[in-house]
């Protein structure tokens, strides 16, 4: 899920009928559908621009995607169009028999989390949850010694999807949605920012709360400093540069029964070691950078508001002081 920070384990059922766009995603509407070589697009009348654009894109992406993620689905895959409440998301549904995709054609708002992004939303989106897809039906790997024998009772659901953390998972993604698109949120200076000033803080999360949602952006962790944690983890083995592919075997292999296990037999640490380690190197980056402005004569700005949370669509009175909101 590119957008919204919570991890879906329930079976989507679509199509799903929204308040927002009563008729769009209705059974009864007048659906579409092109084929591409690996996908089926479907899509309401109003949405047809759109859906041009997505399948003349969308097998160079998957080439893409595929080259990186080291697996390919075997499809086709399912991809609804849709733009049921007006805001950015989309939503993977990895399972191995019928994976699907719904994508939201809303671009980001400028204050959004999402905002930082160059015009091209659709190569963002479609990078993001096309790597879901490939990353996790990635099916269960039997060892040499078992490789005539097939499970008759078995899962739709792979053993990536079942063992990673979310952390992993939304971590990967945004990896590969800016390593594809050459944009999106490993580009942008949301991430670097948030790094920057919570590990100056201290306040970078621990590795317990790395796929959690607690605290003010809590829930995107998973995506910004687990997709900075993966790229660390790729320069500790500048010799493998297929290294997370590595893992991706190992978690799939029945040799290894858990995250853990094929983490560090793939690395030869646990993954907690790892990102203390991380946390460790990125605290002093931080630091060696705020030596640096301070010795440039850099002077910050006086703190004249202080709030809970988030805010976006500030605004200032003419008198400098913040515009106060009725209600």
């Amino acid at each position: 899920m590119l957008g919204l920070p919570v991890r879906v384990w329930c079976l989507l059922s679509l199509p799903v009928v929204s308040a927002g766009a009563p008729a769009q995603l209705a059974p009864w509407a007048a659906w579409r559908t092109v084929a591409t070589a690996h996908y089926r697009i479907h899509y309401p009348p109003a949405l047809a621009g759109w859906a041009a654009e997505v399948a003349g894109r969308i097998e160079a992406i998957h080439d893409r995607v595929t080259a990186l993620v080291g697996y390919q689905s075997p499809g086709p895959i399912q991809v609804v169009l849709a733009d049921p409440m007006a805001e950015s998301n989309g939503m993977a549904v990895p399972l191995i028999t019928v994976p699907h995709v719904l994508l939201w054609r809303t671009e980001p708002r400028s204050d959004s989390e999402l905002g930082h992004f160059p015009e091209d939303w659709t190569e963002v989106l479609l990078s993001h949850e096309l790597t879901h897809i490939h990353h996790l039906t990635r099916p269960e790997r039997p060892p040499e010694e078992d490789q005539g024998t097939l499970s008759l009772f078995r899962l739709p659901l792979g053993p990536l999807l079942l063992k990673t953390p979310r952390w992993v998972t939304e971590g990967y993604a945004t990896l590969a949605e800016g390593r594809i698109s050459g944009a999106g949120r490993p580009h942008s200076s949301l991430r670097a920012a948030v790094l920057r000033q919570w590990a100056r803080a201290g306040k970078l999360p621990p590795y317990a709360d790395l796929s959690g949602d607690r605290g003010y952006l809590g829930g995107s962790m998973a995506y910004l400093v687990g997709s900075a944690y993966l790229e660390w983890l790729e320069r500790q083995r500048p010799d493998q540069p297929d290294i997370l592919q590595h893992l991706w075997k190992q978690l799939a292999s029945r040799r290894h029964r858990s995250f853990e296990e094929a983490f560090a037999a793939t690395f030869g640490f646990t993954a907690q070691d790892g990102y203390q380690r991380f946390q460790a190197e990125t605290v002093h980056d931080s630091l060696e950078w705020e030596s640096r402005l301070k010795a440039q004569g850099t002077r910050e700005g006086s703190l004249w508001l202080r709030v809970q949370g988030g805010i976006s669509g500030l605004g200032v009175s003419p008198d400098g002081r913040p515009a106060r909101i009725p209600g």
